[in-house]
């Protein structure tokens, strides 16, 4: 039960940091926002992504990480 949860848990992480992402490109395209605003935005975005990649790549070792 607890490794279903990580998985949605990694899987929620892993679209939403994404959709951050392009709407922050999106945005920046369309200049709703400033280009510090957009650096600081897919900043964010890329950590939280990253973090999720190291999330799932715990949760691929079975038993070894959790």
């Amino acid at each position: 039960m607890k490794r279903r949860i990580m998985e949605l848990v990694a899987f929620i992480l892993f679209v939403g940091s994404l959709g951050y992402i392009m709407g922050t490109f999106g945005n920046l395209q369309l200049d709703y926002i400033s280009m510090g605003q957009a650096v600081i935005q897919s900043g964010i975005g890329l950590v939280v992504f990253a973090l999720d990649t190291v999330l799932i790549n715990c949760l691929g070792k079975e038993g070894e990480w959790l």
